[in-house]
């Protein structure tokens, strides 16, 4: 009795069942994989041997994982496989869920290492949390219907593309919430300089297709929280503190710029601490206008005006040759003295105009000078 793949091959070549056996396995030979096939299990197969080789070595040690860039940094950190450390977490289903989630998971991600399949690491410093398909309690996260809820956490790079402007970003996915990684320190395995990074947009030091696993500290992490990197803080979601610092990090000045702090900075110019005051007090809902008006004509721009006709002074404001940002920020501050009603769209251009700079400034400052170098 023939087998089914014997009559194929016999019906594909023209041999007669009564032929021998041996032209079977001759025709058999002959039957080659197409080269474009070969090629790509051959590159599927290789992945495989460095998947292979990178994380078993690594799973025999996950405790005592020597990045060879981050010895100093890394001292007594041990470290699991996320997977193990998190796979009893629940899905959150309510907002104070959602917050205790945050805390638990996103604790665990800072200072946690992602590594890939050809040796890059990332050490993650900062993540904010953003939870997906539930605008009800966070109105703040992309719409990600084409992204499944992982139940593992799942690290990925992604390419992203706003008009002309092009940039990476480092995300880990887990449940129904993606963490998006805003500062950390990356290189390879085996090399002793790494890059620094601060802000949502990576330079291009992780490959975008590369096998990840994510190792998290044993230890939980101190932490320092603040609101996230928004661009619109007139969301009902945009005074969550649902963005997490190591705290040593945090502590030597390697921090992402938080916009609704700016105004407590010694260095900050007075008119982008007004437009940081004034977004601060739009998510709090809370104004205090005596200390908006000492800021305000104690300011070298509005020294010269009178503070008892704000009229006036809004009409001078716009008239005046101040940048757009500013002459933005100093009349919402003058219209609030004056009881009037802002538009959000008005604190969304303020943002892009004044503050969004300002926060680019003072991350370059930090990475230049090397915030990242603990003591």
């Amino acid at each position: 009795m023939w087998r089914p793949s014997v009559c194929v091959l016999k019906r594909k070549f023209g041999i007669d069942e009564d032929e021998d056996n041996e032209e079977v396995e001759e025709a058999r030979r002959g039957m080659r994989t197409p080269f474009l096939v070969r090629e790509d299990v051959a590159e599927l197969w290789e992945k495989i041997q460095d998947i292979k080789s990178t994380f078993g070595a690594i799973s025999t040690h996950s405790k005592s994982i020597i990045l060879t860039a981050l010895k100093n940094i890394l001292q007594k950190h041990e470290f699991a496989d996320a997977e193990e450390i998190l796979n009893i977490v629940e899905t959150p289903k309510s907002k104070a869920e959602a917050d205790a989630f945050v805390a638990l998971v996103g604790g665990r991600f800072v200072e946690s290492i992602a590594i890939s399949s050809n040796g890059s690491w990332a050490f993650i410093t900062q993540v904010e949390a953003y939870l997906r398909g539930r605008k009800e309690i966070d109105d703040c996260a992309n719409n990600t219907f084409t992204i499944e809820h992982p139940s593992k956490p799942k690290f990925v790079v992604e390419h992203k593309r706003e008009y002309q402007n092009q940039w990476l970003e480092a995300k880990i996915y887990f449940k129904n919430f993606e963490f998006l990684v805003t500062a950390c320190l990356c290189g390879n395995y085996n090399d002793h300089d790494f890059d620094a990074f601060l802000g949502a947009s990576l330079g291009n030091r992780l490959a975008l297709n590369d096998y990840w696993r994510v190792y998290v500290p044993l230890a939980s992490t101190p932490v320092a929280r603040q609101s996230r990197l928004l661009r619109n803080f007139t969301k009902r979601a945009s005074g969550f503190d649902w963005h997490l610092k190591s705290q040593r990090f945090y502590d030597n000045g390697f921090s992402t710029a938080c916009a609704l702090s700016l105004h407590a900075l010694d260095e900050i110019d007075s008119i982008v601490a007004i437009g940081s005051l004034l977004m601060n007090w739009k998510i709090s809902n809370q104004e205090d206008k005596q200390k908006l008006k000492s800021i305000l004509f104690n300011g070298k721009e509005l020294s010269n005006m009178d503070e008892n006709a704000i009229s006036g002074c809004i009409e001078r404001v716009r008239g005046s040759t101040l940048a757009k940002g500013k002459k933005l920020a100093v009349e919402i501050a003058l219209l609030i003295l004056k009881n009037e009603v802002i538009k959000d769209t008005d604190y969304v251009e303020m943002f892009k105009a004044l503050i969004s700079s300002r926060l680019k400034t003072l991350n370059s400052q930090a990475i230049r000078q090397k915030r990242y170098l603990l003591p």
